[in-house]
């Protein structure tokens, strides 16, 4: 499983099971039950060892064997995220646990795109943007994880010279973003669900995020380069 299988698997579904202990129904769906979850399917870590809070992944982050298998690293502001880190958040007087969950890698000036359960204590796996408040930082996957992230990749096989990308799902909170170069540079513009773009050109080989990228224009005659992750559009000829 890596973590696009994941997030398919669980997006909007109650109950995710704590790997250690998955038939006690007061660990189904909490946010540490997700990460432990990642950490076993995902990252095939031994879990033997890392127990605590949400909070205490933070706190016991120097400690064996958390050290063993993440980076951490501190938040400040404008830092850049990865797909595939584990965020925590700081404990608060109406959550003395604190909280976590997984990062996709995409943020901006004011809010970061997540992967969570038991958001408002509702036991469900959610998708979505939140602000940085309480933030502490992130426990990034050793480099020799980061290949199970991404999972096997199957070269893309295009059926015409200038196919089309037709936009399924939004990353952002306005939409799916294209940048002026790959990676994590400026954002050119964002579509919309149900946008199309054609394709200029593609990238041989994916880049250093597990992605192709892909030089795109719309309708507009805008162009910019999108990461083409299929689980948020399809290819229409």
């Amino acid at each position: 499983m890596n973590f696009n299988e994941l997030v398919k698997q669980w997006d909007n579904k109650w109950g995710i099971p704590n790997p250690t202990n998955p038939n006690k129904e007061s660990l189904k769906g909490q946010c540490v039950s997700l990460a432990r979850y990642y950490m076993a399917n995902v990252l095939e870590i031994s879990l033997d060892g890392i127990t605590g809070d949400a909070k205490d992944y933070w706190y016991r982050r120097n400690d064996e064997p958390l050290n063993k298998y993440f980076d951490s690293i501190e938040y400040y502001k404008g830092m850049e995220f990865k797909k595939g880190d584990i965020f925590v958040l700081r404990p608060v007087s109406d959550n003395p646990y604190g909280h976590i969950g997984l990062c996709f890698g995409e943020s901006n000036e004011s809010q970061m795109h997540i992967f969570d359960s038991n958001y408002k204590s509702k036991r469900t796996c959610y998708d979505r943007w939140r602000a940085y408040d309480g933030l502490l930082g992130v426990l990034r996957p050793k480099e020799y994880l980061q290949s199970k992230i991404i999972g096997s990749l199957e070269p893309m096989k295009w059926i015409a010279p200038y196919p089309t990308l037709k936009i399924d799902k939004e990353t952002m909170k306005d939409g799916y973003p294209v940048r002026s170069q790959p990676m994590n540079k400026e954002l050119v513009y964002t579509t919309k669900k149900g946008d199309y773009l054609s394709i200029l050109e593609i990238s041989s080989k994916p880049f250093d995020d597990g992605y192709k990228w892909a030089k795109v224009v719309n309708y507009g005659n805008e162009i910019g380069y999108i990461q083409v992750d299929l689980d948020y559009m399809h290819v229409e000829v």
